[in-house]
């Protein structure tokens, strides 16, 4: 019997959102490595009415999820934070940033 697999979160949100970028990226083992997520109502701010400036900032997760989040922000015309994009990876290394 095949196995079937329900779609990702990310397939899903491709499919409603249609310029929302996902990435998700295993090894040969299908193990979790990367997964990257910008949604499109962000994006389609971020071009519209946003400053042309973006912060990266990153927070190391210990215990039994360890790894590195991830975080692209700016600011909109009433200096709130706005998310652009995130993404997660092992650690701050080449490959995850490929």
């Amino acid at each position: 019997m095949e196995r079937i697999r329900k779609p990702s979160s990310g397939y899903v949100l491709e499919q409603k959102n249609s310029d929302t970028i996902t990435d998700l990226q295993c090894d040969e083992d299908g193990k979790f490595l990367y997964f990257f997520m910008s949604i499109d109502a962000s994006l389609r701010g971020f071009w519209t009415c946003i400053r042309p400036i973006i912060v990266v900032d990153d927070t190391h997760l210990k215990g039994r999820f360890e790894g590195t989040m991830f975080v692209a922000t700016t600011q909109d015309g009433n200096e709130q934070v706005y998310l652009v994009a995130f993404w997660y990876g092992d650690s701050e290394n080449n490959f995850s940033w490929e």
